[in-house]
């Protein structure tokens, strides 16, 4: 008897991608062609919440399957953080799977070693602190003599991003953080051991901000002709008023600058929203070669497909684009689609789903033992059934965390 085939696992995530930003989530403007037709394909979860609405504490909580309480990261720099806790990536890693790791981490790097024998690095937050040449993206910039034209992070004084403002990059589209991750990712796909399932985490580091697509995608979307939310008066015309008082009090103190962007006026705003959807689309671009790849191999009909971001964007919603002020839907609500083999086709489930869930749901559709200590659950039966499901999702955030 052939012995049966284990699945592969693609975990597609994006970095700070509002839900509501997908064209089958009824999203009036954002082009996602790839995402939609994955989630046709599968099942699309309409209310997926992160644990945390911040970078790190929100993707170690993918990771480990813990809330925030558990693996005790609660802010954004974890470069020498030690503690050790249960890793999806080990998990199959040990199981016989060949692992692989493409896109932005912002992980403590232990987890990223034990867990991942390939690994590409796009983010200088996972660099060596005394070596931003040990990141592979900005080590491919420098051999291509592009270094000088990186424009990630903060921009100082005098350039067109400065304040959080949206920009056209100085970068060619082949060297964009979308078109370079999926590149890398098929790579990864065309060298593997065929002989091993793979588990291939690619992680997308936009469209977080800065918001500055390559100038031949600049006019990707025309910022005139966008909808605003109808919600975007909060800002645009009430300057919060009736929010609680810390954040009336935050935004005044930080107008113009920083975390979230404030922007002007409408007009303002919609350039924002602009050049942040022209990034969500060349994320689901590169989405779209990366299946293509697994298409030509023929796995494509015995690969596990997930779709997630680890948070998501204002994207114009209360007249703010970006994050950072508290529990917000905009925010706190993810984009959440599985697709593949033993997973219902077609199917939109209602019903709530949190980060910490993605852990036992992979594992459960892969058929393996599950390490302890983990505090999500399995959602294969409520995903396949529509039966169950659970009363409240947990997002634990510090304002004040480092």
């Amino acid at each position: 008897m052939e012995k049966k085939r284990r699945h592969n696992i693609l975990w597609l995530m994006s970095d700070q991608h509002n839900a509501n930003c997908l064209g089958i989530a009824g999203h009036p403007d954002v082009k996602t062609p790839h995402l939609d037709q994955l989630a046709r394909g599968g099942v699309l979860f309409t209310h997926g919440y992160c644990n945390n609405p911040i970078c790190a504490p929100s993707r170690a909580s993918f990771l480990s399957g813990q809330y925030v309480r558990t693996h005790g990261i609660s802010g954004n720099f974890v470069r020498e953080v030690r503690h050790i806790a249960p890793n999806l990536a080990r998990l199959f890693r040990g199981n016989g799977y060949e692992t692989a790791f493409v896109g932005k981490a912002h992980l403590p790097s232990q987890w990223v070693n034990d867990g991942f024998e390939y690994i590409r690095l796009s983010d200088l937050c996972d660099a060596a602190s005394d070596n931003p040449a040990s990141c592979h993206y900005f080590n491919d910039l420098i051999q291509a003599g592009l270094a000088d034209q990186y424009d990630q992070g903060f921009c100082l004084p005098g350039h067109p991003g400065y304040g959080n403002r949206a920009f056209v990059s100085e970068l060619p589209e082949e060297f964009s953080l979308e078109a370079w991750t999926g590149r890398n990712a098929v790579e990864f796909l065309r060298q593997r051991n065929s002989e091993h399932p793979f588990f291939l985490n690619v992680s997308f580091q936009r469209p977080h901000d800065p918001f500055s697509p390559p100038a031949n995608r600049a006019d990707d979307y025309d910022a005139a002709a966008l909808s605003l939310p109808d919600n975007a008066c909060d800002y645009l015309e009430r300057d919060f008023a009736g929010k609680p008082l810390f954040q009336r009090e935050y935004i005044r103190g930080i107008k113009g600058m920083g975390y979230p962007f404030l922007a002007h006026d409408s007009a303002e705003l919609k350039r924002q929203m602009a050049a942040h959807f022209t990034l969500i689309t060349m994320v689901d671009e590169a989405i779209g070669e990366v299946l293509k790849e697994i298409k030509s191999q023929g796995e494509m009909d015995n690969t596990i497909i997930v779709y997630v971001a680890d948070h998501g964007d204002f994207a114009g919603e209360h007249g703010l684009t970006q994050k950072n002020l508290g529990i917000y839907e905009s925010i706190h609500r993810i984009p959440f689609i599985i697709a593949g083999p033993d997973v219902p086709v077609g199917v939109v489930r209602d019903t709530l789903i949190e980060s910490v869930d993605l852990y036992l749901t992979l594992v459960d559709l892969a058929g393996l033992e599950c390490e302890s200590l983990v505090d999500g659950k399995s959602r294969v039966h409520e995903m396949t059934t529509g039966e169950g499901g659970q009363e409240f999702v947990v997002c634990e955030w510090d304002f004040a965390a480092p």
